[in-house]
């Protein structure tokens, strides 16, 4: 197992047991509620979530690596729209859904992460907090309300997006310094060298920061600098300069 694949592992079981304990919470927060119908039914969905969550840690062990496996993330949104609708108010809400965040921040990117946020902190302010305790709000407290949740979850999905960043990141540099091999010599040491940049930035997309003339074709015909050296496998040949003959 490579050190990319540890380091995403390892993210995925910081996901995995934090689920449980994020459930936790929000019983406990139901538990603070006066006992009523609607309580005692959010009550019963979230410890048939919990029994779900450590199902998902039993199945793990079980698995012990063997398989690259993860549990769906849209199985926990379509639970936190339950949830959403069985919840007589918003705290016992705000623990999944500040989990999700941060879920689909390491696992899909911000692209995908921001937009479900934004949207779950529109559905639950409607829900939970327009139509069921706040008839008297202005627009201008709901539109904060909405703002706020929607900061809070983007924070934590901007945060998982970091962390799968980060090991991305720590896995190519150190992919690109195991290819300076001393011994090989310098010509063999950049020939790897360059290939795994190349690698790394069309397969992967680590450098975001690279110069943009490296991918432009117009500068070096119909292929950019580093689809020709993945392509051709560009062999550097490094020699002593020629001196001049003289008669």
């Amino acid at each position: 197992m490579t050190s990319h694949e540890t380091d995403r592992r390892h993210l995925e079981r910081q996901i995995l047991y934090a689920r449980p304990i994020i459930i936790l919470l929000s019983i406990l927060a139901i538990l603070e509620w006066p006992t009523s119908p609607a309580s005692h039914r959010c009550r019963i969905f979230l410890f048939a979530y919990l029994f779900y969550s450590l199902a998902l840690i039993v199945i793990d062990f079980v698995l012990n690596g063997r398989r690259d496996w993860s549990a769906p993330l849209a199985a926990d949104f379509a639970l936190i729209l339950i949830l959403i609708y069985l919840s007589p108010f918003a705290v016992p809400i705000w623990f999944p859904f500040l989990f999700a965040s941060y879920a689909a921040g390491s696992r899909w990117g911000l692209r995908t992460a921001f937009p479900i946020a934004a949207a779950l902190a529109l559905i639950i302010t409607l829900v939970n907090v327009v139509q069921r305790e706040a008839h008297g709000f202005h627009l201008i407290t709901w539109i904060a309300i909405v703002a706020a949740m929607f900061a809070s979850g983007a924070g934590l999905a901007f945060l998982g997006d970091r962390s799968s960043r980060f090991a991305s990141q720590s896995h190519f540099l150190s992919s690109i310094t195991a290819t300076m091999q001393v011994e090989q010599g310098l010509a063999e040491s950049l020939r790897l060298f360059l290939e795994e940049l190349a690698q790394g930035t069309l397969v992967a997309g680590q450098l975001a920061s690279c110069p943009r003339r490296w991918f432009s074709p117009r500068r070096y015909g119909r292929h950019s600098l580093l689809e020709f050296i993945t392509r051709r496998r560009l062999r550097l040949r490094l020699g002593p300069p020629q001196q001049p003959q003289h008669r």
